[in-house]
């Protein structure tokens, strides 16, 4: 120093650069609380885009009488295919954990078009006219559009894209015999063409009001037979590579099935057990593993205990999964 120092300018000099310092961690501590709400606030949103697309894929379901779980086995399957499928060189880069977690959630959005389908086709109990047919095969377009009007409405594109992907293409067919652009090869969307053959799978070995359910066996043999035609080969080595996590799937669902855990039989089981300001509504109990729409039909056919029921119409549904293997009857 060329000076003696003051000890008042030491002094405060200390003091301004204590005050600098709190300050910073001061802001550095707001600056990760407020990463840690964003962060927060973002989960707690992409949980809330989970819970009401699910639940609008669920009613779908429900109106479609698909065999209970069939939505989560999809996400379960399709989760498997993508993880075993970027294990491959070709698709190291491309499937990710976030690309993984994205196809779970987005796979359930697959049928949503069947909205648009009519009940005197969709519900048909007997095989489909041509014209009928045809029909159906609009439900892939249905949904994209819907998932696009959603995507319009809610500014967020990157996170329905994938969903809208599916919608319509997942009855695309990997030699170009599908629909609606009968696409070919690769020019079919890599989730479209992994949920194809989830979607394919848990068809086959699910029970169904038309056909019994297949073996994972059977079902196996079938995608094997399709690899190449109906499904993208190495789609198909992925699935052969995790097929036994695949098999504990269907064994787990099913055992949920058979102890009565469907969706619909916990709504009953809620409203049963919760008082009601009017008419008690004794609703009878469901057979374990009983499609929704018949479980749904034995609730609203009880009547409150003053009241006669009147009959509700039975509806059949239609096969939404089709291949080579599968025919109506």
């Amino acid at each position: 120093l060329s000076r003696p120092f003051p000890k008042e300018e030491f002094v405060f000099a200390i003091k301004r650069a204590t005050e600098r310092r709190r300050l910073l961690e001061i802001n550095i501590h707001q600056q990760k609380n407020l990463e840690r709400l964003v962060s927060e606030r973002t989960r707690d949103l992409l949980k809330s885009f989970d819970a009401a697309i699910f639940g609008l894929a669920k009613l779908v379901e429900y109106r479609d009488e698909e065999t209970g779980f069939h939505l989560e086995r999809l996400s379960d399957i399709s989760a498997i295919l993508a993880r075993e499928l970027g294990k491959t060189p070709r698709y190291a880069d491309q499937i990710s954990e976030g690309y993984i977690n994205h196809i779970s959630r987005s796979a359930p959005l697959h049928d949503i078009g069947k909205v648009g389908i009519p009940d005197r086709i969709l519900l048909k109990p007997g095989k489909l006219t041509r014209e009928e047919f045809e029909i159906i095969k609009f439900h892939p377009l249905i949904g994209a559009e819907a998932i696009k009007e959603i995507q319009g409405k809610m500014g967020q594109k990157r996170f329905f894209n994938m969903g809208m992907l599916i919608a319509k293409h997942h009855h695309e067919r990997w030699n170009g015999s599908g629909y609606p652009e009968g696409l070919k090869g690769n020019e079919i969307p890599l989730s479209a063409r992994i949920v194809a053959l989830a979607d394919v799978y848990d068809a086959l070995t699910s029970e169904r009001p038309y056909k019994a359910a297949m073996t994972h066996e059977k079902a196996r043999s079938i995608v094997v037979e399709e690899r190449g035609e109906h499904f993208d080969p190495e789609i198909v080595d992925a699935f052969l590579a995790a097929e036994d996590k695949i098999e504990a799937i269907i064994v787990d669902w099913r055992e949920k099935l058979s102890r009565g855990e469907d969706t619909i039989n916990v709504i009953i089981r809620n409203v049963r057990e919760q008082p009601s300001g009017g008419s008690r509504v004794d609703i009878p109990a469901v057979k374990a593993g009983a499609t929704t729409k018949k479980v749904a039909k034995s609730a609203l056919d009880a009547p409150p205990a003053s009241s006669t029921p009147e009959p509700l119409p039975g509806a059949g549904r239609v096969e939404t999964v089709k291949t080579r293997k599968i025919k109506r009857k």
